[in-house]
């Protein structure tokens, strides 16, 4: 079944039949586990007790992925019951893992975001996560530059002062360089969307030229990994940005040298 669900989701992209599926793992899981959790908390359990109740655990953080991607709140209800079957195994590692998600959904999910709350998650996720586990903190570190990096875009919005853009623009940027620094060099996946954003905080000060530098730092590290995708989404935010400052220049010439930069 379980097999069935990564089929729905990574290759036929049919995130209802994939929540459907993973609905009836998790009603499995629940009746395998039921005993298990009736059981006083302090209560020992061996090891298959154990593994039942990471396997629950397991699913519901697997339906909760499945329903934030569709764009539902249900997510919520399916990370926390997965937070409490961590906990009852003390499964810190898990634990570390739901929170992140857990994170994600609250700085997504339009209707719920809350970046309070993800933040606090993000940081949860990080303080259980081993300390010599570069990677897993480095991804934590970026979520919440991430949240940084919203506040600046709803302070803008909402025509806060130039000090409260500044603290926010200043978070997201030590963030996103403090996970740039942490992340494993092997970690290439991960070092490309980082390098992305800093292109893109960049040019929300204006900082061409840094911009420019993250954004083909992100192309190079993109191709290596055949992330076309990656590759073309930074190459789009370099033309923005190189478009956004010939707006701003007031030299002719230098207007249509920055407009030819973007098209490159």
């Amino acid at each position: 079944m379980e097999y069935r669900v990564c089929l729905a989701v990574d290759q036929e992209r049919d995130l209802t039949r994939a929540a459907a599926l993973q609905e009836k793992v998790v009603a499995w899981s629940w009746q395998q586990a039921a005993a298990m959790l009736a059981l006083p908390k302090d209560a020992a359990l061996d090891d298959l007790q154990r593994n039942r109740i990471r396997t629950l655990g397991g699913s519901l953080g697997a339906l909760g992925n499945i329903l934030r991607e569709q764009g539902s709140a249900g997510s919520i209800k399916d990370y926390q019951e997965a937070i409490e079957c961590a906990q009852r195994i003390k499964d810190t590692g898990g634990e570390a893992i739901v929170h992140y998600n857990l994170g994600n959904a609250y700085l997504k999910l339009a209707d719920i975001r809350d970046l309070d709350v993800a933040e606090a998650a993000y940081l949860r996720s990080l303080d259980l996560h081993r300390p010599h586990d570069a990677l897993a903190r480095s991804r934590c570190i970026k979520q919440i530059g991430m949240v940084h990096h919203q506040r600046l875009w709803e302070a803008r919005a909402q025509d806060e002062p130039s000090e409260t853009l500044f603290r926010h623009w200043s978070a997201a940027r030590d963030h996103y360089q403090k996970a740039l620094d942490l992340c494993p060099a092997s970690a290439i996946a991960d070092l490309g969307p980082i390098q992305n954003l800093l292109g893109l905080l960049y040019a929300e000060v204006a900082q061409t030229e840094r911009a420019r530098e993250h954004y083909e730092k992100a192309v190079r590290i993109c191709q290596q990994t055949g992330d076309c995708y990656g590759a073309g989404k930074a190459r789009f935010n370099m033309a923005v940005t190189y478009a956004q400052a010939a707006e701003r220049e007031e030299a002719p010439a230098h207007q249509g040298a920055l407009l030819l930069r973007g098209q490159a």
